[in-house]
């Protein structure tokens, strides 16, 4: 297999990066709350892009998981499909996911890679660095709270009304359908015979119109999906330069 540079694989320093995964790991297991983290005002943005034959992602995911559910932070977990040659096809990977991370790339100064954490779309670093990520925390957002949507459950589908109000200049409004919480067993690829958490899956991100300030967006679920998982809306406004300006979340009830 031919590695390429925006796959960012530093085999050099595997080993390092493998110990650093175990310590993070470690502090998981020992707090309840692992990741250093002072409520704020405003909402914290961080996409994770991931995969489930991502020898590594495991550890970010489990990060990912450990903060998803604390107060203004927003975890959205983007799975790429660039890993599905290693033998296992990623339940969730989508060329789409995979383009939305690569546009970063220009804005960023750095090539794609996974497990791959962007704050609200201005910082990135890798998704198991805890260091990197309690900095991110820790630092106060100027990223709006846009009121949060509501979303309504008929069968497999949901209605999501939304308010697009904002103080901010943004060209970018998108409604995303997360999963909260998927386990799955790995029986091929890199992560063969272990069961993975993906957390906040995004199922689906739809555009919608800027110039519509309030509206509904109705999301089906994918036939894969149980429809008894717990799910959730989120929107983000995005300006020219893929700043995150402002956002929310809810649970789908």
């Amino acid at each position: 297999m031919n590695i390429t540079t925006s796959q960012k694989i530093l085999l050099p320093i595997l080993s390092l990066s493998v110990a650093f995964c175990m310590l993070a790991f470690q502090h998981i297991e020992n707090s309840s709350q692992p990741i250093q983290f002072s409520p704020q005002k405003n909402p914290v943005v961080i996409e994770l892009f991931t995969s489930q034959s991502c020898y590594t992602c495991n550890n970010a995911d489990a990060v990912a998981n450990a903060i998803k559910d604390y107060e203004n932070v927003i975890v959205l977990s983007y799975h790429v499909d660039y890993w599905n040659s290693l033998g296992w096809k990623d339940t969730f990977s989508d060329a789409r996911h995979t383009d939305y991370q690569r546009s970063y790339e220009n804005k960023l100064h750095q090539p794609s890679f996974t497990p791959q954490m962007i704050v609200n779309g201005t910082t990135e670093f890798d998704g198991t660095n805890i260091r990197m990520l309690n900095n991110s925390l820790k630092k106060t957002s100027t990223t709006e709270k846009l009121m949060s949507p509501t979303a309504s459950r008929n069968g497999r589908t949901i209605d999501v009304s939304y308010n697009l109000e904002s103080n901010q200049d943004f060209t970018d409004a998108y409604a995303l359908l997360l999963m909260d919480s998927f386990e799955i067993d790995i029986n091929k690829s890199p992560n063969t015979n272990m069961t993975l958490v993906n957390p906040n899956v995004v199922l689906k991100k739809v555009p919608l119109k800027t110039s519509v300030e309030k509206g509904i967006q109705t999301f089906e679920l994918p036939n894969m999906i149980n429809e008894n998982n717990k799910f959730k809306v989120a929107l983000l406004l995005q300006d020219e330069n893929m700043t995150v300006v402002a956002a929310s979340m809810a649970t789908v009830l």
